[in-house]
């Protein structure tokens, strides 16, 4: 059996930095604080920011999660995601040769099908998963599956890593 060649989808194949910060703009809002300025906001994300300490003073870690996770993946928020053009010609380059997949955390399988159709990119990965970081770790599923992983942040280095798969990190995403 091939093992598959997976990617993460957030920040390293779609530029995310737009829905982040929109969904930041709208849950200050709510709060009654003033948002942080864009360039600001990423320069704190990239830096390991935990934002909820912004939010801290009004609403509580579960609300503020759940407010955050509910607007993270709403249609109208996920259609201000753009791929990556560079990544995207490596993925075609790749696709030619090898099956390629997708591995990434969403909870509604509908909206994240509907983004990569919207995106144009959903004809590249076979299969798609994405799995409910609530329920499940990408670690247990890469074992089995991946033989490379690519991922921007630490956590999918580290996953990729403890499931002995080869691990490749991105510096443009999340």
């Amino acid at each position: 059996m091939q093992k598959v060649i997976y990617f993460d989808l957030d920040g390293t194949i779609l530029d995310v930095w737009n829905r982040y910060w929109q969904v930041h703009f709208i849950l200050s809002k709510r709060a009654n604080l003033k948002p942080i300025h864009f360039a600001k906001y990423r320069r704190l994300k990239r830096q390991r920011f935990d934002e909820y300490t912004y939010f801290k003073k009004v609403f509580s870690k579960e609300k503020y999660l759940k407010l955050k996770r509910s607007l993270l993946e709403e249609l109208v928020y996920l259609k201000l995601d753009s791929p990556d053009n560079r990544v995207m010609a490596v993925i075609e380059k790749i696709s030619k040769g090898r099956k390629i997949g997708l591995l990434t955390y969403r909870r509604s399988r509908r909206n994240l099908l509907a983004q990569l159709e919207n995106c144009g990119i959903i004809g590249y990965f076979n299969p798609v998963i994405n799995i409910n970081p609530a329920e499940s770790d990408k670690k247990s599923y890469l074992k089995l599956k991946a033989s490379v992983y690519l991922g921007d942040t630490q956590d999918d280095i580290k996953d990729a890593k403890e499931a002995n798969v080869v691990a490749v990190g991105c510096s443009w995403g999340l």
